[in-house]
């Protein structure tokens, strides 16, 4: 068996590889439009505000919740990770 075509076609191989994923690298590099970047973020959510004292019927935190498809039920949810209790 001859070890320098094998060594030589693995090399080869190894190049071929390395340039096919340099250029894909630099092709998708290209395409980012870095001034899109540049613009502010847009977050489309709406602060809700409860503090100490401020009542929820007030601040419509039932419609807010209701708004955003949240459904109220009936007793205690039981979670996965975590076990909700009656309160005692």
């Amino acid at each position: 068996m001859r070890p320098r075509p094998i060594a030589a076609g693995v090399a080869a191989f190894a190049l071929v590889m390395i340039a096919l994923v340099a250029t894909w690298t630099w092709w998708t590099a290209a395409r980012i439009d870095l001034r899109r970047l540049a613009e502010s973020s847009v977050v489309y959510a709406a602060a809700r505000a409860l503090e100490p004292g401020v009542s929820v019927t007030t601040s419509d935190l039932a419609g807010t919740l209701e708004r955003l498809g949240y459904q109220q039920v009936a007793g205690f949810v039981s979670t996965s990770k975590t076990t909700a209790c009656a309160p005692s």
